[in-house]
């Protein structure tokens, strides 16, 4: 059995989950979610760059940094897709390719903003029926004629 390291989730409504993440995955984890002192957050954004460049390919990172964002499939609906982009904090859910809402969700502690763009990365490639149901679904806005 590997060694685990838990984290837990917190929704906008105070409701929190938690889980276990893989072996490999607690290191990365740790360093996302740790609470940072006063002086290490101003260093935060060049930080998170350099960790989020080292955790995704160059391809990955070239996803992330384009205007459609990094795209992550659902393991549980085959035509879903998950886009994260550096512009907004949320997560766009598309299926078939349409837009059909965002979910939002953040850690129970602080992160910065661009430490919570891996940990959303993570969280739905590890644990996506978990954030589903503790995520806040935005949907679509109703066009105006």
């Amino acid at each position: 059995m590997q060694p685990t390291q838990a984290l837990s989730l917190t929704n906008t409504n105070s409701s929190s989950i938690s889980w276990s993440f893989p072996a490999q995955a607690q290191g990365i984890i740790a360093g996302v979610v740790a609470a940072f002192p006063l002086l290490a957050r101003l260093d935060a954004p060049k930080r998170a760059l350099a960790l989020r460049r080292r955790l995704f390919s160059p391809e990955e990172n070239a996803e992330f940094e384009s205007p459609a964002g990094l795209r992550i499939p659902s393991k549980r609906w085959p035509n879903r897709v998950y886009a994260l982009r550096p512009d907004h904090r949320g997560v766009t859910v598309y299926d078939d390719d349409r837009y059909v809402g965002s979910i939002v969700f953040s850690p129970a502690d602080h992160v910065p903003s661009g430490d919570e763009h891996i940990y959303h990365a993570m969280m739905l490639a590890y644990h996506e029926d978990e954030v589903l149901a503790v995520a806040e679904y935005r949907p679509p806005r109703e066009q105006v004629e």
